[in-house]
């Protein structure tokens, strides 16, 4: 039954507000046309997942560029939005928000131990992921009805599916709410108090 399973995984787009704009129409237009060529009638997609970065520096507008290209992504693939699960990159946050936030946070956060504890806690952790605003308020609107399990951290969400009989649980982990700096390549966070919680959703759906 799992070889029947067909998703399409697309990431790191860079969408800008404004310039480059023809690179990065072309680069879009070639996707859609590759994605056309592929498809199968008889083994339809059956979610796409989307892991990060579609925008540049976590702007509105960006968003906005991102939405329409989406939204003909979901048409070529055939796959509705509520069908699209996304998960932020470290382009996906306004660096410009609650820079002192994040500061302090870098410097206090030196072990796995550190990082759990302000995991635990919700109000020290609210400024870091208010720079993800704008992403987040795409991805409801772009999503819809979609329903998804928040955990109680903010920092992951569950998806439960049922795919021609087959029971799936997407988890969406948001690895970038400690960044804020250059060359992070290799040095985003997950906690581990953040995978738990997510693991206990999927648990208690169960």
């Amino acid at each position: 039954m799992i070889d029947q399973l067909r998703w399409l995984h697309v990431s790191d787009f860079h969408i800008v507000a404004s310039g480059d704009e023809f690179s990065q129409g072309v680069a879009m237009r070639s996707l859609l046309q590759d994605i056309a060529t592929r498809l199968d009638e008889r083994r339809p997609m059956s979610f796409v997942l989307v892991t990060g970065d579609m925008a540049f520096s976590g702007r509105e507008q960006e968003y906005e560029r991102a939405s329409g290209f989406l939204l003909e992504l979901a048409s070529v693939s055939g796959v509705s939005p509520d069908r699209f699960f996304f998960v932020p990159g470290n382009h996906d946050v306004d660096r410009t928000r609650h820079r002192l936030a994040w500061v302090g946070a870098r410097a206090e956060i030196t072990s796995q131990p550190a990082a759990d504890r302000l995991l635990g806690n919700a109000q020290e952790l609210s400024p870091l992921l208010g720079r993800q605003e704008m992403f987040w308020r795409f991805v409801r609107s772009f999503t819809g009805e979609q329903q998804r399990t928040q955990t109680p951290d903010g920092l992951a969400y569950v998806v439960e599916l049922v795919i021609g009989g087959l029971r799936l649980s997407i988890l969406g982990l948001n690895s970038p709410w400690l960044s804020g700096g250059d060359a992070e390549e290799m040095k985003l966070v997950i906690g581990e108090r953040q995978v738990i919680n997510a693991l206990a959703s999927i648990v208690q759906g169960s």
